[in-house]
């Protein structure tokens, strides 16, 4: 049974650290993030369940930070190869990714009930659940983050939880879905048109800017990278013109696949970003919404970027050259070596990176975004 939705739609005022109670709801300030939390409280079961898929880390993350952290509601995701052998996981079919994302890949324990995995990445324990857990399990929404899941989980619900509510997330440039079954989309990525009928949120995954806050650089610190895989990509090469012209910096590449390794836990990573001038991001994939990039921009770290590869995406709205970044795109390789240099002379360093930070502030409002989402959960269908 969902619990009455005023419960967390009527939003109080709190005096100090006091909590304060409004029609049923627990209310508390969060005064570093401005952001108010509310707990359902009241008829009912009181919080609800919520079941996602796992394939992105930081995507997982901001689910966390979004029903967890805000919301107080309870997050879940799968655990152990019944899922895979019972039809009910088409992220991947290879036997490597499948151990890795649901086996022997995750370390986890039975706490009954559900399980606790654990997440280095991250440094807590997730909650999971296998497949027989979650039929005994009563769950509110259930969420598919990749298309693969959609119909699967359609199916999931419609045998064993007919009253939740199903949700696709979109976090990459996936437009075509069945509209029939996809009513209610959360999408993180550049907006794209959506049947009218359909109940849809845009916004920006969250990621913790207490972590990610803006501590002022030295424009002399090395140049990194944080781009997966990108000795396997096209602007490899690129970086390393850049780095055997511009060798003064100490170029870094850093990344699951990539030279200089992989960065856990994310407190590695986020250290590692802080310690650096200049943050090269060159992905000729793209992203959908692009967690790399924009923990640059929040932290204030000038970018040396591709910007055609962000055209018309959501990332775009950051980028402005010569004020928050230097576009690659837009001027010769030589040119682009001596705006490195003018930009990285002291005033002016700290002058692009105040910026960045002005900039992401002004594109990403979390707690405006939750306002959003709340309505969007309010009117799941």
């Amino acid at each position: 049974m969902w619990p009455p939705m005023h419960n967390f739609r009527n939003m109080g005022k709190t005096v100090g650290s006091s909590p304060l109670f409004n029609n049923g709801c627990v209310v508390y300030q969060d005064f570093t993030q401005e952001a108010q939390k509310t707990v359902p409280m009241g008829e009912g079961r009181g919080q609800m369940k919520v079941f996602a898929d796992f394939h992105h880390d930081d995507l997982f993350h901001s689910l966390h930070l979004l029903f967890e952290k805000r919301l107080g509601w309870e997050l879940y995701c799968p655990i152990g190869l019944d899922w895979y052998t019972q039809g009910y996981w088409n992220y991947s079919m290879e036997p490597r990714v499948v151990q890795e994302m649901l086996g022997s890949g995750r370390k986890s324990k039975d706490v009954g009930g559900h399980c606790l995995v654990e997440n280095p990445t991250h440094n807590r324990n997730l909650k999971a659940l296998t497949f027989e857990q979650f039929k005994d399990q009563e769950i509110d929404i259930i969420i598919s983050s990749v298309p693969e899941h959609l119909h699967i989980y359609q199916r999931l619900k419609s045998q064993f939880k007919p009253k939740a509510k199903l949700i696709q997330q979109v976090g990459n440039e996936w437009k075509n879905f069945d509209y029939s079954v996809a009513k209610n989309i959360m999408i993180s990525c550049s907006p794209f048109k959506i049947p009218s009928h359909v109940n849809k949120v845009f916004y920006h995954q969250e990621f913790d800017l207490k972590d990610f806050n803006y501590v002022p650089s030295e424009p002399s610190l090395p140049i990194c990278s944080f781009v997966n895989d990108l000795i396997n990509l096209k602007d490899w090469q690129l970086f390393q013109q850049y780095e055997k012209t511009m060798s003064e910096w100490g170029w870094k590449s850093y990344g699951l696949g990539c030279r200089d390794g992989n960065l856990r836990p994310l407190t590695s990573l986020i250290r590692t970003m802080k310690a650096s001038s200049f943050i090269f991001h060159a992905k000729s994939l793209g992203d959908g919404f692009g967690h790399i990039i924009h923990n640059a921009f929040a932290l204030g770290r000038p970018v040396l970027v591709r910007g055609k590869w962000y055209k018309g995406r959501l990332a775009g709205a950051l980028i402005q050259d010569q004020v928050t970044c230097i576009d690659l795109d837009k001027h010769t390789f030589e040119e682009n070596c001596e705006l490195i240099k003018e930009w990285a002379k002291p005033e002016k360093y700290h002058q692009m990176s105040q910026a960045a930070v002005e900039r992401f502030n002004k594109v990403v409002n979390y707690d405006q975004e939750f306002l959003s989402i709340k309505s969007f959960l309010e009117k799941l269908q």
